[in-house]
């Protein structure tokens, strides 16, 4: 949806309807985050907590207000029209530092199991098959969006922003942490 929301604003751009410029964050997270991470703190305080596969992919998490930050000056900035900008951390942040930082306020401790990726995938292709067969009201536990957001790279330069713009991310990660489970 945010791909096709993009593309059309890019078109009323093109046709000279409307002055566009664009950030592409990436996972947002801070106080009110009422989707991706209350479902996955849930599942790390659950009986099955795990780490799925062996490898420690990039979430490169940006706190809300530097997304809020970034996109107050895309949109007054007199050169970030017809431009797009990457909104992330100026460092690259891994999954389980991310959710390190949120385990040690949350006094949770992380998982001692890992499950491989390939049991993972099969057993989210059930919940998922089994949701819509039986026409779920709410999400299927496992999604392969959920999968995606906790095994694969998201890492993003925001090189762009920063020299551009004149933004940068100004909240550390250990604090972006504390506010967020003290919410």
């Amino acid at each position: 949806s945010k791909v096709r929301a993009e593309e059309i604003a890019w078109r009323y751009h093109a046709e000279r309807k409307l002055a566009v410029s664009a950030i592409r964050p990436t996972w947002i997270y801070g106080p009110r985050d009422f989707t991706i991470l209350p479902r996955l703190l849930e599942h790390f305080q659950g009986p099955l907590a795990c780490w799925i596969g062996r490898t420690d992919p990039s979430a490169d998490p940006i706190y809300v207000t530097d997304v809020a930050d970034a996109a107050i000056l895309a949109g007054i900035h007199p050169a970030a029209v017809g431009e797009s900008f990457n909104v992330a951390p100026d460092r690259e942040i891994r999954l389980r530092e991310f959710l390190g930082a949120l385990f040690r306020e949350l006094k949770i401790p992380p998982p001692r199991i890992t499950v491989p990726y390939a049991a993972a995938l099969a057993a989210t292709l059930i919940c998922e098959n089994w949701a819509k067969l039986v026409r779920a009201k709410k999400a299927p536990e496992l999604t392969m969006a959920g999968l995606a957001c906790i095994t694969v790279d998201q890492h993003v330069d925001p090189a762009k922003a920063i020299r551009e713009l004149g933004w940068r991310p100004q909240m550390p990660l250990d604090e972006g942490a504390r506010r967020t489970a003290a919410w």
